[in-house]
């Protein structure tokens, strides 16, 4: 997963890209199990947050 092939299919400029890569592999390390958006219902995102 590269930050550029985000940016391209995310339509996202290069550092919202590269900060989106990097929560993505940080949960992936975490052993995290994968979730559905609809699953966080009710809850701000940092996205919504920001």
């Amino acid at each position: 997963m590269t930050a550029d092939r985000i940016r391209t299919e995310v339509h996202c400029s290069a550092a919202n890209a590269r900060t989106l890569r990097d929560a993505l592999k940080s949960e992936r390390a975490d052993g995290r199990p994968l979730h559905s958006v609809d699953d966080a219902e009710g809850e701000e995102s940092e996205a919504e947050a920001a």
